[in-house]
């Protein structure tokens, strides 16, 4: 089997952008497929940073949705790919698409490792837009005897490794609740 040939990143963007430029947008198309093409032909890691710096490149020329498709595909390609996935949400988030970074995050967590879906999180409780919607003010009043923690939120959302000890602030200990607490249903 024949390994992949290398590429820098920089260097194929830096083409992209001579090619874009010097023909006064003209080979703008040609110049994506280029950057496609070499793609398909990167080992991983060269091609995280590839699309990483094409998404910036299309960002750079002010081309939104180009660079959208570009992240797009760079996570369907790459979906174990934190790295990507966080460019994508932080891309969103500068746009002020808040609705579409919150469904990345759902469809991140559900790919990656629990390891780094707190990164993903944090993204979007670092942005004003995104802190204090419904769901996140829901979850937060839920009572402490549920299986959450409730100053954590996403917890409810991630998988939980069942097969060893569950962290004590997760735990739901039967043994400390009381009927007495529970709201009875039938009377």
């Amino acid at each position: 089997m024949q390994a992949a040939p290398t590429f820098e990143p920089e260097a194929v963007i830096s083409a992209a952008k001579h090619q874009i430029i010097s023909s006064n947008y003209k080979e703008v198309d040609q110049a994506r497929s280029t950057v496609f093409s070499i793609l398909a032909k990167c080992d991983e890691p060269t091609s995280i940073a590839l699309y990483m710096q094409f998404a910036d490149l299309e960002i750079e020329l002010r081309q939104f949705k180009q660079a959208t498709k570009v992240l797009e595909q760079a996570v369907v390609t790459h979906p174990l790919s934190p790295v990507l996935w966080k460019r994508y949400v932080g891309f969103c988030l500068e746009r002020q698409k808040h609705s579409n970074a919150k469904k990345l995050v759902v469809r991140a967590i559900e790919l990656l490792p629990v390891q780094s879906h707190g990164e993903l999180w944090g993204l979007l409780e670092q942005n004003e837009h995104t802190q204090g919607d419904k769901a996140t003010e829901y979850f937060t009043k839920l009572p402490e005897t549920l299986p959450i923690t409730p100053e954590c939120p996403h917890l409810l959302f991630d998988p939980l490794d069942t097969s060893g000890p569950l962290p004590p602030n997760i735990s739901y200990h039967l043994e400390d609740f009381k009927l007495s607490d529970a709201v009875r249903i039938n009377t």
